[in-house]
């Protein structure tokens, strides 16, 4: 059973992926996305919605960095085992996972893909934008910053301002969305 991995070199999801496939010499081919149309077509046929990387192993497709990694490890295993087979080391090590995921690499991946627009496309995200924002919402606001202090910072936006009205709107509507957090002791945003 041969397995096809579609993916890209600069995607830190696919960058995962990669990590567990070498980590265990595990053997594949790996289809590589980079605008040409033969796997441009493959890639849309498994991945309607256009999310990599896509495992192709056999006739069954696996999506989703962390569930490949997962799918892998019970169909494919090698000498490194990348989830611990204790339950609560293993929820640790998915804890991280989706961690860096949401909150690391997701921002990360913004500023990348952005970097690779043409420049007039380009939304001009920056990490001192994006990093404060995460940082604050996963409860990191008080830890330093590696180099802060080092960067001129802006002024804070007037009140009326865009920024301020956006910055109001995503607290409003974050509280809406989980009305009953203080009950259950989640910090609202």
């Amino acid at each position: 059973m041969s397995l096809s991995l579609y993916a890209h070199p600069f995607s830190s999801y696919c960058q995962k992926v990669l990590i567990a496939l070498y980590e265990n010499g595990t053997p594949f081919d790996w289809r590589l996305l980079d605008g040409g149309e033969a796997v441009s077509r493959e890639f849309a046929a498994l991945s309607p919605a256009g999310n990599m990387p896509v495992l192709r192993d056999g006739e069954h497709v696996v999506v989703e960095s962390s569930i490949i990694i997962e799918h892998l490890g019970l169909h494919h295993p090698g000498p490194v085992h990348l989830i611990p087979a204790d339950p609560v080391q293993a929820l640790d090590v998915r804890f991280m996972d989706r961690y860096f995921d949401h909150y690391v690499m997701a921002p990360m991946q913004r500023i990348v893909f952005d970097r690779r627009r043409p420049e007039p496309e380009r939304h001009a995200p920056t990490v001192s934008e994006i990093l404060p924002a995460r940082r604050a919402r996963s409860g990191l606001a008080s830890a330093p910053v590696p180099g802060a202090g080092t960067r001129p910072r802006s002024p804070p936006s007037p009140a009326g301002s865009p920024a301020s009205r956006r910055r109001a709107f995503r607290h409003r509507t974050a509280r809406r969305s989980c009305p009953d957090s203080s009950r259950r002791g989640i910090p609202s945003r």
